[in-house]
């Protein structure tokens, strides 16, 4: 069991969401993010749900030159000459962490058992990464032809991990963020194994913030980072995300748990600086493989997962720094 909150400090964030689905999502939402992190991490959360805003406002906050860079280095994930570049950029993620890779490759496997062809990972880590580029440009044209992710929509560049570290650095008058826009984008720095098997999907991100931020010293973010998720994996309706989900839709229930389960996963990223346990599956800081949260909820248990039992699993096991 999780330790006792009851001498535990409260943490208190402020939320910000830019979705247009009824509020009879997103304060569920809050509020069943708050009983998970007590079930899981033993600690009690008190969330401030501040007005909404609209996804151009944050994208506002960047200002027109950084926009104008942002929109120009923007990588497109559909081009298959890309493979080796991608592939040279994931073998660098994996040999930051060789004791992890046979972890790893259970993990890719347990994806690539869903997808068609069925992809081998019982090689070496090049050849482990070649194959993760592979998949990943193949699913990122899925999307594109999908229409899930489309690089002319006004709010494209939401769609960027480049995008919220810049948003980070320049200060969201907020901790955490709900999105509706799918976070879907193809990273050429350290990018990570479980977004390659989604076609660079991100359920959520965590990012640094800065104290030189535009925000008044009243309202800067208190954490040292801020996280959000996106509510597209949960509620899209899609053809390329239903084959990588484990129901074509999830019903508004399944969608607030799931939701609530990621923004636990990435508080645990926020807050206690955890990683990703990729052997742990009942742990809730093990990435969803591919998109299918209902296996993934039904395999947590918080007996199994003690803070601390390993070293991803421990306290500042990963560094924010902006």
């Amino acid at each position: 069991m999780p330790p006792a909150a009851t001498d535990l400090a409260v943490t208190r964030l402020r939320f910000i969401s830019t979705s247009s689905n009824p509020s009879q999502l997103i304060t569920p939402i809050v509020h069943r993010t708050q009983v998970k992190y007590l079930q899981l991490f033993g600690q009690r959360l008190e969330i401030d749900i501040m007005s909404g805003v609209g996804e151009s406002a944050l994208l506002d906050l960047l200002g027109k030159g950084k926009t104008r860079q942002l929109m120009r280095d923007r990588v497109d994930g559909t081009a298959n000459e890309l493979t080796p570049k991608l592939a040279k950029a994931i073998g660098n993620t994996l040999r930051q962490t060789p004791d992890q890779l046979p972890s790893v490759k259970a993990y890719a496997s347990a994806a690539a058992a869903h997808l068609k062809p069925r992809s081998d990972f019982s090689g070496n880590a090049r050849t482990i990464a070649s194959e993760l580029a592979r998949i990943h440009i193949v699913q990122h044209q899925a999307l594109a032809r999908d229409g899930v992710i489309n690089p002319a929509s006004p709010n494209a560049l939401l769609a960027e991990f480049n995008t919220w570290q810049a948003l980070g650095l320049r200060g969201v008058d907020a901790d955490i963020v709900v999105i509706d826009t799918l976070i879907a984008s193809t990273e050429l720095n350290e990018p990570d194994v479980h977004s390659a098997l989604r076609g660079g999907i991100s359920n959520g991100i965590t990012v640094p913030t800065s104290s030189r931020s535009n925000l008044p010293n009243s309202r800067k973010n208190g954490t040292g980072a801020l996280s959000v998720i996106s509510l597209a994996p949960f509620l899209a309706r899609s053809q390329a995300l239903s084959k990588l989900r484990d129901a074509p839709q999830y019903t508004d229930d399944e969608a607030i748990e799931f939701a609530a389960l990621m923004r636990t996963h990435e508080l645990g990223h926020q807050l206690l600086k955890l990683g990703h346990p990729w052997g742990n599956a009942a742990f809730v800081m093990r990435p969803p493989v591919s998109l299918r949260f209902r296996e993934w909820a039904k395999q947590l248990d918080p007996t199994k997962c003690k803070l601390g039992s390993e070293a991803a699993m421990t306290p500042g096991a990963i560094t924010l720094a902006p």
